[in-house]
C-alpha cells in the first residue's frame, strides 16, 4: 500500500531493520550475548549478518520511487548531480564518524588522525552502491539490471576461487588468505577495520552492489501495474529461488557476511 508517495511495506521493513540495528548493538551484556546477536565467526550466517544487507536492499527498493518522483520534476543532468552529491555527503559521514575523537588505554586522546583513519566503512559502502546503481538505473533496464547482478556474482566468484592469491594461491577464503583482504591491505594498509582485512573492503562491494540491484529490481517490480496478489506471489518466488541457490551455492561457495560471497548475496 502506498501512503502519501511512501510504501507503507519499506517503511515497517526499514523500521523492522532499525530495530534489529539498534538491538544487535545493545544486546544488554556483552559477556553474555544470545548467539543470533553475533556476527558468525567466518563463514554461516546468523540473524545478525542479515542487517546490513537488508539496508542496502531498502536503498535500492526506496530508490526506484524516489528517482522516478524526480525524473519526472527536473532535468537528467540535475538528477545525476543530486545523485552524486548525495552519495558524497553519505561517503564523508562515514569519515566524519570513523575520524571522532577516540582515547587509546593510555588516556590519549586521537582526534580526526589521517594516518590511521578508517577508509572504508558501513556508510561508505552504502553512499558507494547507492551512487552506482542510482546512476546504473538511469541508463538500463530492469532487464540488463538483472544481467548486471548475475554478472558480479559470477565475477566476484572467479575472482576469489579462480585467481590466486600472491602468498597464499587460488580459492583461499581464510580471513588472511583471500584476495579481496590481499588487496585491501595493498590499498589501504593502516586504514582497514583490522589489520589483516576489512568487511566493508574495495572488492566485496562489488556484490554489495549486486544486492543494492536487487533492492532496485524489487522496487521496479512493486512499481508495475501487476495486481496486489501478483506482486506478493512475484516476490515470493524470487526470495524462494534466491534462498535455494544460495545454499546450494554455498556448499561451493560459502556465505560469509565479511567476504559479502555471492551466496551470501543470494
Amino acid at each position: 500500500m502506498e501512503n502519501s508517495g511512501r510504501l507503507d511495506s519499506v517503511d515497517v521493513f526499514r523500521g523492522l531493520t532499525i530495530a534489529g540495528m539498534i538491538l544487535v548493538n545493545n544486546p544488554g551484556r556483552w559477556d553474555a550475548v544470545y548467539p543470533p546477536l553475533r556476527h558468525a565467526e567466518w563463514h554461516g550466517w546468523t540473524l545478525t549478518d542479515l542487517i546490513f544487507p537488508f539496508f542496502l536492499y531498502i536503498v535500492g527498493v526506496a530508490m526506484a520511487f524516489s528517482l522516478a518522483r524526480r525524473a519526472a520534476a527536473q532535468t537528467e543532468s540535475r538528477l545525476v548531480w543530486q545523485i552524486l552529491r548525495r552519495a558524497l555527503i553519505i561517503f564523508a559521514l562515514g569519515l566524519l564518524i570513523h575520524g571522532f575523537p577516540t582515547r587509546d588505554a593510555t588516556g590519549h586522546w586521537h582526534i580526526y588522525d589521517l594516518t590511521t583513519i578508517r577508509i572504508p566503512g558501513v556508510l561508505q559502502r552504502i553512499a558507494v552502491c547507492f551512487g552506482l546503481a542510482a546512476l546504473l538505473s538511469r541508463k538500463t533496464n530492469w532487464r540488463q539490471q538483472a544481467y548486471v547482478i548475475v554478472g558480479l556474482l559470477l565475477f566476484y566468484w572467479a575472482l576469489l576461487m579462480l585467481v590466486p592469491t600472491p602468498g597464499f594461491g587460488a580459492s583461499d577464503l581464510s580471513k588472511e588468505g583471500n584476495l579481496a583482504a590481499w588487496l585491501d591491505r595493498k590499498l589501504l594498509a593502516g586504514h582497514i577495520y583490522t589489520p589483516v582485512y576489512d568487511p566493508e573492503g574495495i572488492l566485496s562491494t562489488l556484490p554489495a552492489l549486486a544486492t543494492t540491484l536487487c533492492g532496485l529490481l524489487a522496487g521496479q517490480f512493486l512499481r508495475s501495474s501487476r495486481t496486489a496478489d501478483e506482486k506478493v506471489a512475484g516476490l515470493f518466488v524470487a526470495g524462494a529461488a534466491g534462498v535455494t541457490l544460495g545454499w546450494t551455492w554455498n556448499f561451493w561457495f560459502p556465505i560469509n557476511k565479511a567476504l559479502w560471497t555471492s551466496s551470501y548475496v543470494l
